[in-house]
């Protein structure tokens, strides 16, 4: 082969287009608003920017629930394992990379063998010896694209598994963040349960005092023991959660059971900053989970292309550059250097391997088929979690709004009956029925405010926020630090290596 030609193989494959389909996303529809956002002004164009966009050190202020989610990031195990993955997969993508250039490899053997008597030569029927020294050159042209496209099938699967990493980091916020209220919450409940048996306390010792007076009967007291009980057996109920709870914290923060430090005020005062969804056809760049489900189709489509590939020759050079010689003393000397070049072509019978190539294609069309389906399902939920955190954020103000006032009602209700019963005009049974009723509806507000705080979590998750770390770690009041990476950028962490780019 002359070297013109050997340069124009060379040059074909570095730049010879690869078999196979070259990605293109799938049409997928979208609504033109999420549904349950509120409009913008009339006028007003639709704004793209959204509430995923902020960090979640901007939107978690309580510095307790920074801590904490800054412990999580560093401690969670399911988070470690995620990372392995993201490792393993890089250390794939860039194995697949090294196929494309010449692979060199040292090879030595010592042989002593003898040929059959009947070759005519005497010299060659006596037992002789082979000791040999080379560098073997062998490179695989990639004239159909194969390795290019093995190659973009390992770096779509490297960025698969670094958005899932992501998006799991955003559950992980989520989780925490949510559990943490739940937690808030559950205190609430629980001050609120100890106030009312202290309320219950001190009524059962009227009634028992008003029976030994003989201004009493026995059924108040029976009523007034039953209400206690009542009010215990609820506190108790509640310290139950709050111990299951804190020990569910503890597993997401990567700790053994046990208790979790936190302020005693309420914390279920949370509401989002006043910035819109965005836009429905956002959630294809920031959601992580929307991401990966779009590489995961991208290493699909390449596979496809590999198995196209496999119908074509492969054409592969060698060469090798070193010594021979049938004396080991002798094997490194001037007379013992040895060279050879040449090439070889592997292609499949087509008479015996057509089927399993034609069955390995029909394989790698149906996984990316199965692959397109998956990512059309990702952003159909995507849209249905936005919608529905809309929805119960809403409906849950109404609701936390309607308690308000019955709280604030049946407040009014005791007092005034606490006062007529002081002036002896009213019996106390007007103002125990009262508090049976401020009660549970107090326990209500507390619970109804709990969902709405874990609703406006989940609405951050579903519009994609969460994902972004710190590029400095510190003990989670990271307000003033940086994001190390934007909604819309296909950016890696530090420790991972971009790949070339994605075919669009």
């Amino acid at each position: 082969m002359s070297r013109a030609a050997c340069a124009g193989v060379v040059l074909w494959a570095l730049t010879g287009c690869a078999v196979g389909p070259n990605y293109r996303r799938p049409d997928i529809v979208t609504p033109s608003a999420f549904r349950f956002a509120a409009p913008p002004p009339a006028g007003t164009p639709a704004d793209t920017a959204s509430l995923a966009d902020l960090p979640w050190w901007a939107l978690y202020r309580d510095p307790a629930l920074q801590r904490l989610i800054a412990t999580a990031l560093a401690q969670n195990l399911d988070l470690r394992a995620a990372a392995a993955r993201v490792q393993g997969a890089r250390a794939l993508a860039v194995g697949n990379d090294w196929a494309l250039w010449p692979q060199l490899s040292v090879a030595a053997s010592a042989d002593r063998s003898k040929n059959q008597t009947a070759v005519p030569f005497p010299q060659a029927r006596r037992p002789f010896n082979a000791f040999s020294l080379s560098a073997v050159l062998n490179w695989e042209i990639d004239l159909w694209g194969r390795l290019r496209r093995l190659s973009e099938a390992g770096w779509a699967s490297f960025m698969a598994a670094e958005e899932n990493r992501r998006a799991l980091v955003a559950s992980l916020v989520a989780e925490v963040a949510q559990t943490w209220f739940e937690l808030k919450g559950l205190d609430l409940q629980r001050q609120i349960a100890a106030r009312t048996i202290e309320t219950r306390r001190r009524t059962l010792e009227l009634y028992r005092s008003r029976l030994q007076a003989g201004v009493g009967n026995a059924t108040e007291v029976a009523n007034g023991e039953a209400l206690l009980a009542q009010a215990q057996a609820e506190e108790a109920s509640v310290l139950l959660q709050i111990g299951q709870v804190e020990d569910r914290l503890s597993l997401l923060l990567g700790q053994p059971p046990g208790a979790i430090a936190r302020p005693e005020e309420d914390g279920l005062a949370f509401e989002t900053p006043d910035v819109p969804p965005g836009l429905p056809a956002e959630l294809l760049e920031r959601r992580p989970d929307v991401r990966a489900a779009e590489q995961l189709l991208i290493a699909a489509n390449a596979q496809v292309g590999v198995a196209e590939a496999s119908f074509f020759p492969r054409i592969s050079l060698t060469g090798a550059l070193g010594y021979l010689s049938a004396e080991l003393s002798q094997l490194l000397g001037a007379d013992a250097s040895s060279w050879r070049y040449g090439g070889s072509v592997l292609w499949p019978a087509p008479v015996l391997s057509g089927e399993q190539l034609v069955a390995a294609r029909e394989e790698a069309v149906a996984n990316f088929e199965a692959a397109k389906s998956t990512y059309a399902q990702t952003v159909l939920t995507a849209l249905q979690e936005v919608s529905d955190a809309l929805w119960a954020a809403q409906q849950l103000r109404t609701e936390i709004g309607a308690l308000k006032k019955q709280v604030a009602a049946l407040g009014t209700q005791r007092r005034l009956a606490e006062a007529r019963f002081k002036a002896g005009v009213a019996s106390y049974l007007e103002v125990t029925t009262i508090e049976n009723s401020l009660f549970p509806a107090e326990l209500a507000l507390a619970q109804a405010r709990t969902r709405r705080a874990q609703a406006l979590v989940q609405l951050y998750r579903a519009l994609g926020g969460g994902w972004q770390t710190p590029q400095v770690a510190g003990t989670g009041a990271g307000t003033k630090g940086q994001t190390s990476g934007t909604a819309n950028s296909s950016s890696t962490t530090a420790s991972a290596v971009s790949g070339p780019p994605t075919r669009r």
